[in-house]
Formats: structure tokens, sequence, C-alpha cells
């Protein structure tokens, strides 16, 4: 499975989500979401640390 992160700026800090596979009981999506980063491109390198 292909991951991907989901960046968005939320006041003056950036965050980012990335999908962690499925909840089997139910179904539903289960999410990582971290923020606090004060730049998006910080955002992105924690996004790629934490996925590879």
């Amino acid at each position: 499975m292909k991951k991907v992160g989901y960046f968005r700026k939320r006041g003056s800090k950036w965050s980012f989500s990335i999908d962690v596979g499925r909840d089997l009981e139910t179904g539903k999506r289960k999410q990582k979401t971290v923020s606090g980063f004060k730049t998006k491109k910080e955002a992105e390198k924690a996004c790629a640390e934490l996925i590879s």
C-alpha cells in the first residue's frame, strides 16, 4: 500500500496525516496525525521519516 501524507496549516503551525491501514472489525480508515511544525518543509521531512 502506498502511503501519502496530507498536509495542512492550522493557525501558524503545520500538520500532516497519513493512512496507516484499516480497522479489521469496522473497515474504517485508521490515520496518524502529527502537528506542531513551523514550516511545511519540516512537516514533509517528518512525514517521510515516519513512512520509511
